[in-house]
């Protein structure tokens, strides 16, 4: 079977968090990456306050600033889900080609 981009930024993601778990006698296992995934949406969602200035002023830089830092807080989220997929052995390509890609032909039905 062919590797995909998804799957293999899966397994880097998995080797990545292998060393960081490694280094600091972590137990990497679904309940890590569980909360690992809680604990990063969270600081994704703390850093959106500050974007959309939700959030004391004194906390916000600049757009630019909060922009990149959204960004890093998101791709933490997407990766620490991917390593949740990799944990549960999910092909997450095809989860999201079942759960999602169906709606694709729905919503195009209804916008022709």
């Amino acid at each position: 079977m062919k590797r995909t981009h998804i799957k293999n930024l899966s397994q880097d993601v998995m080797n990545i968090m292998k060393s960081y778990t490694e280094q600091d006698n972590i137990s990497l296992n679904t309940d890590f990456a569980i909360k690992k995934l809680v604990e990063e949406v969270g600081e994704f969602v703390q850093e959106s306050m500050i974007y959309d200035r939700q959030s004391r002023k004194e906390k916000f830089i600049s757009r630019e600033f909060h922009k990149k830092r959204l960004s890093h807080e998101l791709a933490d989220v997407v990766c620490i889900a991917l390593l949740n997929a990799e944990l549960y052995d999910i092909d997450i390509e095809q989860a999201i080609q079942e759960k999602w890609m169906k709606y694709k032909e729905i919503y195009e039905k209804n916008t022709n």
